[in-house]
Order: structure tokens, then sequence, then C-alpha cells
């Protein structure tokens, strides 16, 4: 009902105000849904409420508005199209590298890479560009150019990474990686000025729009005062995955170690014949008052679930801090092993996707029934 989702927005950016709370302090969900509202108003004008439609064009509508993106960091769209500018440099348009001071690398959200914002586990699937900046005192112009006549809410997120290896960055190890970004903006250019330090471990460039599954192109453009590297890099050079879309549900909720249900959980094995470094990461999507998860990594005997655990069995195990995702990242020596994903309490039951990520080869693991 357009006439209540109204409503409940006007009510929610007044109560914000009321005890001036904003940007990072709003909740994922709250944002999101301001976002889609915002949205619906701008790309369908308007919005039946009764005996009048609320329109863009409407004083009051302008002024909520300001005062929900002001709330949310987000900033004002363009009056309307503009033909982009037709960037000068060096051009990209796959995997590959490019170096200079005036950079043009062509990309898409499209299917898994379309991945929206932090907002949403998915974030880590947009496109990635890699940047290696060679000299101290470099700044950087970054742009983000969308194309056509109607535009989705776009920001950029610089990112500098833990390792001089180029791969896809998966999770931030630390809040403080996150160098810089823009506001989100319905527009046909964002931009992004920053000075970076000098570091032999590359920046990530992450383009990305509000929501997920919204797929269309982009021209990035980035503007140096010293020479600089981006790299797209290949499939083939990336990470290696084996992905598996599981559940805890009835039964299979066994909770965590602490519960006799523990070995109820689903249960993954891997066996390996060589020393391997693998990145395990845990992904659940309900964001509404959810239980924390995470996932261990166990010693076992051959491709058979585990009835009973022993504290020397546990080979790893990740924090329960976070009810969205679990990281874990090791050097895992040859041998057998059983990882199992759970919640802290049992009977808490949700979908979730499990990645074993490896460099090289790619390893083999066998979801035990």
């Amino acid at each position: 009902n357009s006439t209540k989702k109204i409503s409940d927005l006007t009510t929610s950016i007044q109560k914000l105000e009321k005890f001036n709370v904003s940007g990072e302090n709003v909740s994922s969900r709250l944002k999101v849904y301001f976002q889609q509202i915002r949205e619906i108003i701008l790309n369908g004008d308007k919005i039946s409420t009764g005996n009048s439609a609320w329109k863009t064009e409407n004083s009051e509508v302008r002024e909520t508005l300001k005062r929900m993106e002001a709330i949310c960091g987000i900033e004002s769209p363009d009056d309307g199209p503009t033909a982009p500018e037709e960037a000068q440099g060096e051009k990209l348009t796959g995997p590959g590298s490019i170096s200079g001071k005036n950079l043009i690398i062509g990309g898409e959200w499209k299917g898994r890479s379309a991945g929206g914002c932090m907002n949403f586990t998915t974030w880590r699937w947009n496109p990635q560009i890699f940047l290696h900046v060679k000299s101290a005192d470099t700044k950087l112009s970054i742009s983000l150019i969308q194309t056509g006549s109607k535009f989705s809410s776009v920001a950029i997120y610089l990112i500098e990474t833990t390792s001089p290896e180029v791969g896809r960055l998966h999770w931030l190890e630390a809040r403080s990686q996150l160098i810089n970004k823009t506001r989100f903006k319905t527009a046909s250019k964002v931009s992004l000025d920053t000075a970076v330090p000098h570091s032999n471990n590359p920046l990530v460039i992450i383009p990305c729009t509000f929501d997920p599954k919204d797929e269309r192109t982009f021209t990035l453009t980035i503007t140096s005062t010293k020479d600089v590297t981006a790299t797209v890099i290949a499939e083939k050079d990336d990470w290696k995955e084996v992905h598996f879309e599981g559940q805890w549900n009835g039964k299979t909720a066994g909770g965590c170690k602490n519960f006799p249900s523990f070995t109820d959980n689903p249960q993954y094995f891997v066996e390996l014949h060589e020393k391997q470094h693998v990145r395990l990461l845990l992904l659940q999507s309900q964001f509404e008052n959810f239980d924390v998860i995470s996932c261990y990594i166990m010693k076992a005997t051959g491709p058979s679930r585990l009835q009973s655990v022993k504290e020397d069995q546990i080979v790893m195990k990740g924090k329960f801090s976070d009810p969205n995702e679990c990281k874990l990242s090791i050097d895992l020596d040859p041998g057998k092993y059983v990882v199992i994903p759970c919640t802290f309490d049992p009977n808490k039951e949700s979908n979730f996707e499990l990645y074993f990520c490896t460099k090289g080869k790619t390893i083999k693991v066998q979801e035990l029934k």
C-alpha cells in the first residue's frame, strides 16, 4: 500500500532525526527500505496517496527526499540525464593490465557480479579492479559512468588489501582497509577524489549499484598524478571456488559444539594431498534478528559423518560474532578434514552458502549425507 509506505517513511525519518541517528548508525535494513522508496519516487515519478499524487516536483516530496538522503548518506540525483564526456587514455575492456595516468576500464554488473552494496553479503562478487600505486603522494580521481537514459543509484569503494597477491577480495580484515568511498547517487557519473598511500599491496576499486541484481554496463576512469597500474584479473588466475547451498532446517539446525546436537549440522569432507592455503566463507542472508554463525574445521579419518567431536580434533573455528558471515583463512596440511557450519544455538533455521576458496588447484569437497 503506497500510502502506508509513505506514512512509515515519514515516521521513520522523524524518529531518526529526533535521536540524531544517521550514516553508519542507520540499520542496513532501514537503509534498504529508504532506498527502495526513493527509487520508486525517482524512477516512477509519482506514488498515489489517496486524492493526490506524491511527485518529485512537489516541494514537500523534495524536502522529504533530502532529509532521507542526509540520514542515509545518499547524494541527491542529477536533474536529468546528461551524455558523459568521452574519456581519453589507456583502455581495458576485459582481463589484463594497463598503466599510465589516464586509464579507462569498461565493465558490467551481470548475474553474480551485480552484487549490490555492502549492506548485502553479495557485495564481494562485484567487479574488482586492482590498482598498484607506484609512488608516494599519489592523488587519484576515480569516476564511475553509467550509460543510457535511466540511472541506478551507484557508488565506488576504495579498499586497501593485506597481501601483495592479486586475487578477489572476499572480506575485509579490518574496517580501516576501507580507504574511501562515495555516497550513493542516482546519476550518470559518480566521482571520488582521494590521496592514496604507497604500498606493496594493491588497492581494490569496487564499483557497485545499491541493490543486488541491478544489471547494467559502466565505464570506470582513473586519473592519477603519478603512473599507476590497473588490473582486471582473469577467472583462470583468480581464486578457485567450490560452492555449496545448504540449510539449517529441523534436525540439521544443530547449534554449536556446546550442544549434543552439534553433529546433526551439515558436514563437508575435504581430503588434501599437499599443503594448501584455504579460505572458507560462510554466508547467511537473513538480516533481521538471526543467530550468530560460525564454522569448524575438524580432523577426520574418512568421508563419513562425525558422530562425536573431541577437542583435539578441532583444527580451527571461527568466532561467533556475526549473523551474516564467517571467514576462515588457514594453511592446511595434507590430510582428511570435515567442515561443519553452524549457528550458535540449535533450532535456528535458515539457508546458507559455503565457499571453499583456493589458489592454484581446485580442491574436491563432498557433502556428507
